[in-house]
C-alpha cells in the first residue's frame, strides 16, 4: 500500500529516493522558469512606466509650448515597439546571459555576487553577436567593425534593463546568502558570548572557593 502511494505521488516509473531527486530537479526547473518570467515581467512593466512618463512629459511640453500634439498613434505604436523589443531582448539576451552565468558560477562554486561580472561578460558577448545579426538585417556589408559598433551600442542601450532583469531574477539568491551570513555571524556571536560567560562563571567560582578556603 505504501509503495502504491509513493508511485502515485512520484513521476511515472520513479520510486523512492530517485523520486525525490526527480521532484527536486522539477522544482529547480520550475523555480528557474518562474524567476526569469518574473524578471522579464518586471522589466517590461518598468519600461512601460518609463515610456508612459516620457510620453506624458512630451505631451505637457507640447501643450505649454503651443506646439502640435502629434499623431494619436504615437503612444500605442511606441508602446508596442517597446514591448516587442523588451520581450525579444529578455528572451534572446537577458535570459541566456543570466542563466549561463549562474550555471558557470555554480559549477565553479562561486558566490552569488560573482555572477554579476560573469553575466555582464556573457551579455556583452551576446550583444556583439546580436550586433552582427543587426548589421546583416540592415543590409549593410558585414564587417567585424560594423558588428562590434552595433553590438556595443546594443550593450550600452540595454545595460540598465539587463541590470534590472538580473537583480529581479537573482536578488532572492543574494538575499538568501546575506541572510545566511547574518545568521552565521549571530550564531558565532552567541557562541562567543556563551564561552565568555562560562569563563567568567568559572573565575567567579574559583574566587569563591579561594575565599571559602581562607575562611
Amino acid at each position: 500500500m505504501d509503495n502504491g502511494d509513493r508511485t502515485l505521488a512520484a513521476p511515472k516509473g520513479v520510486r523512492g529516493a530517485p523520486a525525490l531527486a526527480e521532484w527536486a530537479r522539477l522544482a529547480a526547473a520550475g523555480g528557474l522558469l518562474a524567476r526569469h518570467f518574473l524578471a522579464l515581467a518586471a522589466t517590461v512593466v518598468v519600461l512601460t512606466v518609463l515610456w508612459t512618463a516620457i510620453y506624458i512629459l512630451l505631451l505637457l511640453w507640447a501643450l505649454l509650448g503651443g506646439e502640435g500634439l502629434g499623431s494619436p498613434l504615437a503612444y500605442p505604436l511606441g508602446l508596442l515597439i517597446l514591448l516587442g523589443g523588451a520581450v525579444a531582448a529578455g528572451l534572446c539576451l537577458f535570459l541566456p546571459a543570466t542563466a549561463l552565468a549562474e550555471w558557470v558560477a555554480r559549477r565553479r562554486g562561486c558566490r552569488v555576487l560573482a555572477q554579476i561580472p560573469l553575466a555582464t561578460i556573457f551579455f556583452l558577448i551576446f550583444c556583439l553577436f546580436g550586433g552582427g545579426l543587426w548589421a546583416l538585417a540592415a543590409g549593410a556589408s558585414f564587417t567585424a567593425g560594423a558588428a562590434a559598433v552595433r553590438g556595443l551600442n546594443l550593450f550600452v542601450l540595454l545595460l540598465l534593463p539587463f541590470g534590472l532583469y538580473w537583480w529581479v531574477a537573482q536578488g532572492w539568491s543574494v538575499a538568501y546568502a546575506g541572510l545566511g551570513v547574518l545568521l552565521r555571524g549571530g550564531k558565532q556571536t552567541l557562541r562567543r558570548a556563551g564561552a565568555a560567560g562560562k569563563r567568567l562563571g568559572a573565575r567567579a567560582r574559583r574566587a569563591a572557593r579561594r575565599r571559602h578556603s581562607k575562611v
